[in-house]
């Protein structure tokens, strides 16, 4: 019996090294909201969480000791730590949340309450209560961007929308759920767009809007842009005739406007733009006046060259390897006999960096 009880106990505490780890990593067991809406799931993780209790609760019913500690303490305690390690994570919440049968992620609409991740809704009212981007009767938890509305009031993520008409308001673009509209206004996330009116607009895309002709991102206006010319280029960059805006402003005051395009998705530029004289970083405002657009390329490995020098790329930073013959200038991808990847027939090169030799 003595031999069984060492053994136990030898056992018990290499068991226990693990769960700090365990506890630390819990919250990937809930990567998605129906995860955190499964009770079966949250009450699985409950129990696997608290495991260090099971096994001083073992420790005290076999009068066993640990460090002098008795297995009456150190059932207490370790319910205690366990208990506020949970606590801290915000795992009782989604416990009663279960109990209650209320998502914690989402809504949760029910004979007279509607729930916006697990808080009662105010106000609203169950009966006439509607999504307006999904289906609440699937128990649809993803609400980013989400309108829904009841007989009296809209709401944009849970929060009412100030002066909308719910018999009126509907989604202008479903992709998004950015853009709403009621029988006077149009809205964008909830907030209303000040001076844009439903009689006269145009969706540009998932942030920029023309009405009234003006141009607005979300609901800030765009000074000085031309909106007979106006056109997005990604979903925060955009160009008239005269100028390039990064949301609701302009930038690159050095671009050629008509000419200025950004490189492919799917190419080993992507990020960059470029117009028929100069090469940009336009999500860092920045002009790089040393890169040829017209015959900048990529090598591979992160090398490019254009007609006049070569640069490697950390990031979306070009780094000018100086002293550099681009005529001759070759990746070769790993040379053990040199320890570099690159060369010129005189410096060679590992990750941009010259190899001393």
């Amino acid at each position: 019996m003595e031999n069984f009880r060492q053994i136990f106990k030898i056992v018990g505490m290499i068991a226990l090294l693990p769960w700090p780890m365990f506890m630390l990593m819990s919250v990937m067991m809930f990567p998605t909201g129906d995860a955190v809406n499964n009770p079966r799931h949250v009450f699985n993780v409950m129990l696997w969480l608290f495991y260090p209790a099971y096994i001083f609760a073992l420790f005290w019913l076999f009068d066993l000791s640990l460090f002098g500690i008795s297995g009456k303490a150190l059932f207490w305690g370790g319910l205690g730590v366990v208990t506020t390690a949970v606590s801290l994570f915000g795992y009782p919440v989604m416990v009663f949340n279960a109990l209650r049968g209320v998502n914690t992620s989402g809504f949760t609409v029910t004979n007279d309450a509607v729930y916006v991740d697990g808080r009662r809704l105010q106000g609203a009212d169950a009966a006439t209560f509607v999504s307006l981007s999904g289906d609440l009767s699937k128990n649809n938890v993803v609400y980013e961007n989400s309108y829904t509305k009841d007989k009296s009031a809209v709401y944009y993520m849970g929060k009412k929308v100030a002066r909308s008409q719910p018999g009126s308001f509907s989604i202008l673009d479903k992709e998004s759920m950015n853009w709403a509209m009621d029988e006077h206004r149009l809205y964008y996330q909830g907030q209303e767009v000040v001076g844009a009116t439903p009689e006269d607009y145009k969706l540009l895309s998932a942030n920029h809007l023309i009405a009234n002709g003006v141009v607005y991102f979300g609901v800030e206006r765009i000074v000085g842009a031309q909106a007979d010319s106006f056109r997005t280029l990604t979903p925060y960059f955009a160009k008239d005739a005269a100028q390039v805006y990064f949301e609701d402003r302009a930038i690159l005051p050095e671009s050629d406007a008509a000419t200025f395009a950004f490189y492919p998705e799917d190419s080993d530029l992507s990020g960059f733009a470029r117009d028929r004289r100069h090469f940009y970083d336009p999500y860092q405002n920045r002009l790089l006046s040393q890169v040829d657009p017209n015959t900048i390329r990529s090598l591979g490995r992160g090398y490019y060259k254009d007609a006049h020098a070569v640069y490697t790329r950390i990031g979306l930073e070009f780094k000018t390897l100086d002293g550099v013959d681009p005529g001759k200038f070759v990746v070769t991808n790993w040379d053990e006999a040199t320890g570099s990847d690159a060369n010129d027939g005189v410096s060679y090169f590992i990750n941009g960096d010259r190899v001393k030799r």
